[in-house]
């Protein structure tokens, strides 16, 4: 019985996604219809967390809703997916850390700042 985990292609969320963060992932040993918790918090901010219960489909594939995470604060984000079919059986959870970068790139052009200040 096992888990896969998917986030994005490189584990960093930006302000592109960050408004509509979806997880998605795959499972073995599981049935249609089973459940699985998915969790994302913040390592900096305890109360930016979000909890989602998932039902895994028939070809054994899940997601979560999309979740708004754009007004959290820039950091490390762990991802946790956990679960017990109906057997009774539960799954090694999963955890996964990504980043979580919001920020706007500012450009820095020194000829800028000398004609302002000349």
């Amino acid at each position: 019985m096992s888990l896969l985990l998917t986030i994005s292609d490189d584990y960093i969320v930006g302000s592109s996604d960050s408004n509509s963060l979806l997880i998605t992932g795959v499972s073995t040993g599981f049935s249609n219809g089973d459940r699985l918790e998915v969790k994302a918090l913040s390592i900096n901010e305890i109360t930016e967390v979000f909890n989602q219960t998932v039902q895994i489909q028939s070809d054994g594939t899940w997601s979560t809703t999309a979740e708004d995470i754009s007004g959290w604060n820039n950091s490390d984000v762990t991802v946790t997916v956990d679960g017990t079919n109906n057997s009774g059986v539960h799954a090694t959870t999963v955890d996964k850390s990504i980043t979580l970068n919001n920020s706007i790139a500012f450009l820095y052009r020194e000829h800028w700042i000398s004609k302002k200040a000349a």
